[in-house]
């Protein structure tokens, strides 16, 4: 599998694991989930083994996708104010290889399922650390990407609306702005999303 780091501006960097201010279980079904998560049949799949034919077995169509996603997800993100958090967001965006994460069998053979993390950069004194993550689908054709649809719920945006309403970051407390499903975070050392061949 291949990870595609995607930068939203030129010269921010990623928040290093070190930086991260929290992390959850909640999104294993989507995070494990890309590596734990019961495998479901492919769309239109008939017998035998069609990862081979599915447009997420291409690693270029991936990169695609990635960078479609990181600008979709920007996008609502920059259409949701949070007064707490009003500096640069960059994101990590990975997209699901077939054989290799079950989670990418749970979209049509031309779809491509990718994972976005998002964070927020160190700004005017305020050490920058993880925001959210979420789902994202692609549809492949022709060797191009397009139509970035949201896979579940916007819970980037979702968690800054919070945030702007209670000062969760500023507060320390980001719990207060997550879903009461969110259980306590994994240990600093380890990422949440899955481990692969990083992409400049």
């Amino acid at each position: 599998m291949r990870l595609c780091v995607v930068r939203f501006r030129l010269g921010f960097r990623v928040a290093a694991r070190g930086d991260l201010t929290f992390r959850m279980k909640t999104f294993l079904p989507a995070l494990t989930g890309l590596a734990l998560a019961i495998s479901l049949p492919a769309c239109g799949g008939g017998g035998g083994d069609s990862s081979s034919k599915a447009a997420a077995s291409d690693p270029a169509l991936r990169d695609k996708a990635a960078v479609l996603v990181q600008q979709a997800a920007n996008k609502i993100v920059q259409q949701t104010p949070d007064k707490n958090l009003p500096g640069p967001k960059n994101y990590k965006v990975v997209c699901l290889e077939p054989g290799v994460n079950p989670g990418a069998k749970e979209v049509a053979e031309n779809q491509i399922r990718c994972h976005v993390e998002s964070f927020y950069a160190t700004y005017k004194g305020k050490p920058g650390g993880y925001i959210w993550s979420e789902d994202w689908v692609v549809t492949a054709q022709n060797g191009k990407v397009s139509n970035p649809v949201i896979f579940g719920e916007y819970r980037i945006r979702n968690f800054l609306r919070e945030d702007n309403k209670k000062n969760c970051t500023g507060r320390h407390k980001p719990y207060d702005c997550l879903p009461p499903d969110a259980y306590n975070p994994p240990p600093p050392d380890q990422s949440a999303v899955p481990q692969g061949s990083a992409a400049p």
